[in-house]
């Protein structure tokens, strides 16, 4: 429907359940990060991967499904997962011929080739110091 906006976001942390994470620690990505913290067993991937990917799709109404591969799992015993959900219709919208793969920077020296979409136009930005991150601003109806 038209002026129907969908936001929901989602965050948890996946431990190993061989590691018993500090009270405080629990206390703060619950309560502070809004996380659940599950205790899963990363020595069994494919179990694990299949927890992991089932809250994906459960928190993005099935638009996400496997945000990860057992073998992504090797010599894991943490993972920190989020997962954004959004419909609703952009302001400037994003042509769907223009989405291309271009590298997704997983650490300095890690990438990805991943669907990114491309819009050209002039938005608002900043940044979040305290916490050294960047923004661009979205406009949607």
């Amino acid at each position: 429907k038209p002026g129907k906006v969908a936001v929901s976001l989602a965050n948890k942390l996946f431990v190993d359940k061989k590691i018993k994470l500090k009270e405080k620690y629990q206390e703060l990505a619950e309560d502070v990060f809004d996380s659940e913290v599950e205790n899963i067993n990363f020595a069994q991937a494919i179990n694990a991967a299949k927890t992991i990917n089932d809250w994906a799709a459960e928190a993005t109404n099935d638009k996400i499904k496997d945000i990860l591969k057992p073998d992504d799992l090797n010599g894991a015993v943490a993972v920190v997962a989020n997962a954004v959900y959004f419909k609703g219709a952009w302001l400037k919208p994003f042509n769907k011929k223009a989405t291309k793969k271009l590298d997704f920077h997983l650490s300095s020296q890690d990438t990805k080739k991943v669907d990114t979409m491309v819009v050209k136009d002039t938005f608002s930005y900043g940044t979040v110091p305290h916490v050294k991150a960047h923004f661009v601003e979205l406009p949607y109806k």
